[in-house]
């Protein structure tokens, strides 16, 4: 019970932050009859609403995910979940909290957006340590990892590491290892020990290195550019290449397609706007 009303007020909290900030954006266009809001087209939606819806759905889908796996999964047609689904479903809703959490950072400074990102990183691993026991897996090489995360960041804060080296780091773990993840998924499962994944925790693991990939090209993109919006272009079409490959896979899975077919319809969108305005 008390994390059903967790979860509800954290999304509703996360809700009405994005529906501020959306407002506060929108209220400079003009009344939405006379507008060309739903236009297609380079400026019809400003990429800052189209930003902070995308930290908003993020930040909810994440927390509810994290907070109620089975009613989340349930929602794509999945009756249960098994200790080991439970997990992953869990270290994907992390990453997406870590995603968030970074883009927040990036809209005053990029520079800043990548140690917050290392340390959401760190954050969302960590939580997930206690998890390991109910699969038999063990701590080790997880503990591992996040004591390299937390290196990197701790020398990047007290600028030993400057921020551009720490960049290129991270970039290098979110992007070519996620892309490596994707490819080749069974040596990251025998790497740390995992057991046997059933179909829905590959796919499960597969969205995880897709998010992390998308975090990835956010980053670089912003950072290359010096425009956010780009980026934000960069995350929701690799986003709608995760929804994409998830669908081609659902049947054997055992997903409904239709919350699929909806998330990449509107990160397909959302992509497509954010890059117009920034032409």
């Amino acid at each position: 019970m008390f994390a059903d009303t967790f979860s509800l007020a954290a999304m509703l909290a996360l809700a009405a932050l994005s529906a501020v900030g959306f407002s506060a954006t929108q209220s400079k266009l003009p009344a939405l009859p006379n507008s060309k809001l739903l236009a297609l087209r380079g400026g019809s939606i400003s990429t800052d609403a189209l930003y902070d819806a995308v930290i908003g759905i993020n930040g909810i889908v994440a927390f509810q995910g994290w907070l109620a796996p089975k009613k989340t999964i349930e929602m794509y047609g999945v009756s249960d979940l098994s200790p080991a689904e439970t997990v992953f479903l869990r270290t994907l809703s992390g990453i997406q909290l870590a995603s968030a959490a970074t883009m927040i950072a990036a809209k005053a400074d990029v520079d800043k957006a990548i140690l917050v990102c290392w340390t959401a990183w760190i954050l969302a691993s960590s939580a997930n340590v206690p998890l390991l026991k109910t699969i038999n897996t063990p701590k080790g090489p997880v503990i591992v990892t996040i004591g390299v995360f937390a290196a990197v960041a701790g020398l990047t804060a007290a600028g030993v590491i400057s921020t551009d080296v720490s960049g290129y780091i991270l970039a290098a773990l979110l992007i070519p290892l996620s892309i490596l993840e994707i490819l080749q998924p069974q040596a990251i499962f025998d790497g740390y020990g995992l057991p046997t994944p059933s179909p829905l925790v590959k796919s499960l693991f597969e969205n995880f290195s897709f998010t992390k990939l998308a975090l990835g090209l956010f980053l670089v993109v912003s950072k290359l550019t010096g425009k956010t919006g780009l980026g934000l272009a960069a995350l929701a079409g690799c986003t709608g290449l995760n929804c994409i490959k998830t669908i081609t896979r659902a049947d054997s899975v055992g997903l409904a397609k239709p919350g699929l077919i909806v998330w990449t319809v509107l990160q397909s969108a959302i992509a497509a706007l954010a890059y117009m305005n920034e032409k």
